[in-house]
Parts: structure tokens; C-alpha cells; sequence
């Protein structure tokens, strides 16, 4: 019943249907394009409400629990694209620092929906700029417009193994 109302609040929220997703949302400039850089993944991947709010892949153990609470009922779904700045080593096995200008957004819809509900972004600015963050700036785009990220996303990225980037959406690579 939750999934379920969660879901009903992002449709209430105003996301409209639409092929070009700078059409539903307000993106910023650097971010319109999103979707002709490389994805991640061949398809969106489905998710429970609770795996899709956060920004690293669910394990396996968390897929396995999910799918014991909602069955087949995973009713959103995530999908990672990477600017040309940052698809090289993105894809590596490279720990960064990642190059100026890289750009990673994660896109999050409801599941066979054309329009994102949101993306999440991560943008890589010069060296120095925001040491606390690694120097990424994070925004957040929702149907009510673009927002800088809190230190909640500084605070959890701070963790991750590469450059404040988990990385763990790459096709063919082991979660």
C-alpha cells in the first residue's frame, strides 16, 4: 500500500508523458542533452520505492528482500547515462580523480514511463572548487525544478571506492 501511494504522489506531482525528458522537467543547460550520452545499462532497471530513492545499485541481498516484499511489483526503475568527459573512465577500472566537466545523472521513472519522474545528478567542477565534495556538485531535478543536493549526498559519496562515485550500474561488471 505504501509503494503503491508513493507512486500515486509522483504521478500527482505533475510528470507529464513526453519523449524529450527536458520536456517534463526543468534541466539545466548541461543536463538537457542527458540522453544521448552513453547509458549505463541497456534498459532502466526496476526498483521498490525504497532501493530507488538511493544513489548505489541494491545488492543482491537487497534485490532478494525486495523481491520477497513486493514480488513482482517493483513499480520504478533507475537508469544511469555519463557525459563524454567522464565515459572513459567511468567504464575502467580507474579510481580517479575524474576529469573536469564529467557529468553522471541517474534518471528515475515509473516503470514502462517514457518521462523521468526526476535524475539525480553529479557534476565534476575544477580542481579545488568544493574539496568537502571531491569537487562534484550535486543537483536534483525534479517536476517543481532543479535543487542542490544537501550534504546528504557529500555525506554518503564521501564512501564510495572512486572519486565520490559507486559506480557499481556498469554493464557487465560484477555488483
Amino acid at each position: 500500500m505504501r509503494l503503491a501511494a508513493s507512486v500515486l504522489l509522483l504521478v500527482a506531482l505533475g510528470v507529464k508523458s513526453a519523449a524529450d525528458p527536458a520536456a517534463a522537467l526543468k534541466l539545466p543547460k548541461d543536463l538537457e542533452n542527458y540522453r544521448a550520452w552513453q547509458a549505463a545499462s541497456k534498459e532502466p532497471f526496476p526498483v521498490p520505492y525504497d532501493l530507488w530513492i538511493q544513489c548505489v545499485h541494491p545488492s543482491r541481498e537487497q534485490e532478494a528482500k525486495a523481491a520477497r516484499m513486493h514480488g513482482p511489483h517493483n513499480q520504478l526503475q533507475i537508469q544511469v547515462f555519463t557525459n563524454p568527459a567522464v565515459a572513459g573512465a567511468f567504464y575502467s577500472s580507474s579510481l580517479g580523480p575524474f576529469p573536469e566537466g564529467s557529468i553522471v545523472v541517474k534518471e528515475k521513472s515509473i516503470l514502462g514511463g517514457k518521462a523521468p519522474v526526476a535524475i539525480a545528478a553529479m557534476i565534476k567542477g575544477a580542481r579545488g572548487s568544493s574539496p568537502a565534495s571531491g569537487d562534484w556538485k550535486f543537483v536534483y531535478v525534479s517536476s517543481e525544478g532543479p535543487t542542490v543536493a544537501t550534504a546528504a549526498c557529500q555525506d554518503c559519496h564521501r564512501t564510495a571506492p572512486a572519486d565520490f562515485l559507486f559506480r557499481s550500474y556498469r554493464s557487465g561488471l560484477p555488483r
